[in-house]
C-alpha cells in the first residue's frame, strides 16, 4: 500500500540523453549524412545506406559472424543484407570486406577481433545496473575530470539498463566494443581522431561509454575472483565501422580507458542513497 515514488524507473543511455541538444541514438539514424552524396561510381562501404537500418544490418552481421573464418563473415554479411533489404545495393558486395577489415585491424590495446577465442567473446552483452537516485548535476560533477559535458535530466531512481555490443577478453583482461555506422565522410581519410572525438562528445557516445564501463565493472567485481579494475580491465573501443582502412591506421577506431578514480566517482553516485529521500 505504500507510494511508488514517481521518479522510480528503468532508465536508459538514449533516455538520458533523449532532450538533449545534439544527442541521438545508438544508430546514425539522426545524424545527418555529409554535404556531398556518394559518387554513383562508389561501391564502398561509404556508399552504404546511412540511418537505423543499416545500422542495425551491420551489428547484426558483427553478432552473428565467426571473426575467425572469412567465409562465416561472407555468408553472414549476405544473409544480414537479404533480411534488411540491402542484397541488391551497389555497395553490398563490398561490405563483407569491409566487416573483414574491421576484425583484422589492430587495435591499440596490442590485437584484433580476428584473434580473440569466441569462447572468450559475449556478444549483445544486457546489464541492468541499480541507480540510485541522480541527476544530471550530480552525473556532471563524478564526470567532470573528463571534460565532457552531460546532457540535462531531472531526478532518475531505479535501473539503467543497456546493452553492450560485445565484451572479450584478451591474455585475461576485459575489453568493452561498439560498433557504430555514423558517416562522418566520404572515405576513410574522414574519421579522424578528431573528428571521432567531435562524434563522441556531440552523441554523448562518450557518456554512454563510462556507464557502460561502469556496468562492466560492477559485473567483473562480482563474478572474478581477484578482480581489480587496474589489473583486468582493459578498456573500451568504439568503432566506426565505415573509417577502417590499413591506409590510415589512426583512423576509425576511438580508444578508452576510463580513469579509475572515475569510474570511483561513478560507483560511488550510483550506490549513494542520502539524497533519496
Amino acid at each position: 500500500s505504500r507510494p511508488i515514488p514517481q521518479v522510480w524507473g528503468i532508465s536508459s543511455f538514449t533516455s538520458l540523453t533523449a532532450h538533449a541538444e545534439h544527442s541521438h541514438h545508438d544508430t546514425d539514424a539522426h545524424v545527418p549524412s555529409p554535404p556531398e552524396p556518394p559518387s554513383p561510381e562508389d561501391v564502398s562501404i561509404h556508399a552504404f545506406p546511412s540511418g537505423a537500418a543499416a545500422g542495425t544490418c551491420l551489428h547484426a552481421i558483427f553478432e552473428h559472424a565467426d571473426f575467425g573464418d572469412p567465409a562465416s563473415v561472407d555468408a553472414e554479411t549476405q544473409r544480414q543484407l537479404l533480411i534488411a533489404g540491402f542484397a541488391n545495393h551497389r555497395a553490398a558486395s563490398s561490405l563483407a570486406d569491409a566487416v573483414k577489415a574491421v576484425l583484422a585491424a589492430p587495435l591499440g590495446f596490442g590485437f584484433s577481433l580476428r584473434e580473440t577465442e569466441a569462447s572468450r567473446r559475449k556478444v549483445e552483452v544486457e546489464f541492468d545496473l541499480p541507480m540510485a537516485r541522480l541527476n544530471s548535476r550530480e552525473l556532471q560533477t563524478a564526470l567532470s575530470e573528463t571534460g565532457m559535458l552531460v546532457p540535462h535530466f531531472g531526478d532518475r531512481e531505479g535501473l539503467l539498463t543497456g546493452i553492450i555490443d560485445l565484451v572479450c577478453e584478451h591474455h585475461g583482461r576485459f575489453f568493452l566494443i561498439d560498433w557504430k555506422s555514423n558517416r562522418l565522410g566520404q572515405a576513410a581519410a574522414d574519421y579522424t581522431p578528431l573528428r571521432m572525438e567531435e562524434a563522441m562528445q556531440q552523441n554523448h557516445y562518450l557518456l554512454q561509454l563510462h556507464l557502460y564501463t561502469l556496468a562492466l565493472h560492477r559485473h567483473l567485481a562480482a563474478r572474478l575472483p581477484g578482480y581489480s579494475y587496474e589489473t583486468h580491465f582493459g578498456g573500451a573501443v568504439y568503432i566506426f565501422a565505415r573509417g577502417i582502412d590499413p591506409a590510415h591506421p589512426s583512423h576509425g577506431l576511438y580508444e578508452y580507458r576510463p580513469e579509475w578514480k572515475t569510474v570511483q566517482a561513478l560507483d560511488k553516485l550510483f550506490q549513494h542513497t542520502s539524497n533519496a529521500r
